[in-house]
């Protein structure tokens, strides 16, 4: 069987020409990708860094489904060449790697660093997550403790998470640990933190963290709940009363994000003021 081809096709460029032939072609690529691509790309970063599972394509085709990052990647180094926004080496980091992004376009490096300060774990999320119930009129206070470990701890003495008993005497609660919190996510009037970040929900802290323990207790009962990368690793477990209440949120964030995002208690005593 034959079959008719078409004539050969030739790519377009906008680049610029000399008047010996073709710049550069290392020069080209980077204008184009400053100029041009950067446009479109970097209004889209934000989505990639914030999902909670990576996705492939044209078709967003899930990780679960076509297995690209291989398994059991926690520790190890790894160099993404052509990087553009970083939103994989973002992904990788969450997956335990150690990821470093090489790209040649300073425009999407800029948006590449902006990103990762963006996304990375923000002491303050956690505060106005605990603040909330306390504008909503039971008052209290909030206490950070900052660990030689790199984790950081965030409790008050509110009334504690609400809960619920299920059909089967089972206590369950809002999932703000693992779903989008939609007052904030996907917002374009999602109110600002103290340090200019937008709110993301602490599904966010969640997922940028190795792991996440939420303590909570009421005048109902008390129990604690362990999150590894924002995915429940126990059920809610009753722990002894102590005839306290309040919440605890105790989270050690990636690696990368305790590198790139220190913070001190100069800081905290600064951006907390609101709060006061």
């Amino acid at each position: 069987m034959e079959i008719p081809l078409p004539e050969q096709q030739h790519l377009r460029s906008n680049a610029s020409m000399t008047h010996d032939g073709p710049a550069d072609h290392v020069e080209q690529n980077r204008r184009f990708w400053d100029d041009e691509a950067a446009a479109w790309h970097g209004p889209l970063a934000r989505d990639h860094w914030a999902q909670a599972e990576p996705s492939w394509g044209l078709w967003s085709t899930p990780e679960s489904q076509v297995s690209v990052l291989p398994d059991n990647i926690d520790g190890m180094r790894a160099i993404e060449l052509g990087c553009g926004t970083a939103y994989v080496s973002a992904w990788l980091a969450r997956a335990g790697a150690h990821p470093v992004g090489i790209d040649l376009s300073e425009k999407q490096l800029a948006t590449a660093r902006a990103m990762q300060a963006e996304f990375g774990i923000d002491i303050l999320e956690v505060v106005a997550y605990l603040a909330d119930e306390a504008e909503s009129g039971h008052g209290g206070l909030c206490q950070i403790t900052l660990y030689p470990d790199g984790s950081v701890a965030v409790a008050d003495n509110g009334r504690g998470t609400d809960t619920r008993l299920d059909e089967h005497g089972h206590i369950v609660k809002k999932p703000v640990m693992a779903t989008k919190d939609l007052r904030f996510f996907d917002n374009p009037d999602a109110p600002s933190l103290p340090d200019t970040h937008i709110r993301r929900g602490m599904s966010v802290v969640a997922a940028l963290s190795t792991w996440l323990i939420h303590t909570n207790r009421r005048l109902n009962g008390s129990w604690t709940q362990r999150y590894e990368h924002g995915v429940p690793t126990t059920d809610l477990r009753p722990i002894v009363d102590d005839l306290t209440t309040g919440t605890t949120v105790h989270f050690l964030p990636d690696e990368l994000l305790r590198t790139t995002n220190s913070t001190t208690f100069d800081d905290l005593a600064r951006l907390t003021q609101s709060w006061q």
